[in-house]
């Protein structure tokens, strides 16, 4: 079994990749890559979106922080939105945001309703 699979729960609909992490899961560079790939696949090589939930909790390694601001397959992510219910999650994202600068500048969210519908304007727009 893939390990990314087992510490994740992933679903793609209309250009979406939606990632949740269980918690006490460790996130790795390998996991990112297989996520990024997973999404480039299902939406055919298309340009996709990518709404994260952050809530669980996780960790990333160095590495996959690393990835995720110097992501070179980046000009395939239309916009990425980020739930965040607690603040240790918006801390962490906040954090992330100011000291890596990620080429495609995250929103963030308290529901993944109103995320998903801003993913969904955001492919409109770029469309």
């Amino acid at each position: 079994m893939n390990t990314t699979i087992a510490k994740t729960e992933v679903a793609f609909s209309e250009g979406i990749l939606t990632v949740r992490f269980k918690d006490k899961s460790f996130v790795d560079v390998d996991d990112l890559i297989y996520l990024y790939c997973h999404a480039f696949s299902q939406s055919n090589g298309k340009p996709f979106s990518i709404l994260f939930d952050s809530t669980s909790d996780h960790e990333l390694s160095e590495e996959a922080v690393t990835y995720l601001a110097n992501n070179n397959h980046i000009q395939n992510i239309i916009a990425i939105a980020y739930i965040s219910k607690t603040i240790i999650s918006k801390i962490r994202i906040n954090l992330f945001m100011l000291f890596e600068k990620p080429p495609v500048q995250p929103k963030l969210f308290s529901n993944e309703r109103d995320a998903y519908q801003w993913l969904l304007q955001q492919k409109t727009i770029t469309v």
